[in-house]
């Protein structure tokens, strides 16, 4: 099935979890840790909400699909560092989104959300849960559809 599922995204790999809450709730404890910093958009689903719990990262929230908000979280979690640890750069920075946002149907405004990533250097963790099946012209979610 693992196999299977890699060919038909076009990936390398791929890992099947038998449950979606499970998925986030133990992979983002597994890539995150206390000198990290996520930027996670407001309407996440409480399974991602519960692994960045989980983590120990520092979790900073930005307005639902709104760029603006996103770029200045960001950007001030930058240039503030993590003042846990006396201002020092993190770890790791990562944005986390869904494809499509269970639970009001919304779509990721993914290109400026890759622009951002890239512009900052962060990570992105995009959960296509709901997306997958819904989105694209094969099937494949947002990153298919657009």
């Amino acid at each position: 099935l693992e196999k299977l599922t890699a060919r038909y995204f076009g990936v390398e790999d791929a890992i099947v979890f038998g449950m979606g809450f499970a998925t986030n709730a133990l992979n983002l404890p597994s890539l995150l840790g206390p000198n990290c910093m996520v930027v996670s958009d407001e309407k996440n689903h409480a399974s991602i909400i519960l692994g960045l719990r989980l983590s120990g990262a520092t979790i900073k929230v930005f307005k639902h699909n709104n760029m603006r908000d996103l770029e200045r979280v960001l950007r001030d979690g930058i240039c503030y560092g993590n003042t846990k640890n006396g201002g020092k750069p993190w770890s790791k920075v990562m944005i986390i989104v869904e494809g499509i946002f269970s639970m009001e149907g919304s779509i990721v405004r993914l290109p400026e959300v890759v622009a951002l990533k890239k512009k900052y250097k962060a990570y992105l963790y995009l959960d296509e849960a709901h997306s997958v099946g819904a989105m694209g012209s094969h099937g494949r979610g947002v990153t298919d559809y657009y």
